[in-house]
């Protein structure tokens, strides 16, 4: 999916989304947008997200303090 960021000044009004269907996304809390020589990266965060990954690799660290 391609994001589509709207932000016309106000905080407010600032929207995410669908760039394919223009349907907004629901519960983003901020974003952080870098943009350097090489390209750009944005950083998404969204509250009460429900994801599907498949074909993925995680690492565990555990905390064995007590």
């Amino acid at each position: 999916m391609k994001l589509k960021l709207f932000y016309n000044g106000n905080p407010e009004d600032t929207k995410i989304m669908n760039a394919e269907t223009g349907e907004a996304i629901d519960g983003v809390t901020s974003v952080a947008v870098e943009v350097d020589a090489f390209g750009c990266n944005a950083i998404v965060s969204l509250k009460n997200l429900n994801i599907d990954i498949d074909n993925s690799e995680a690492i565990v660290i555990e905390d064995d303090t007590d």
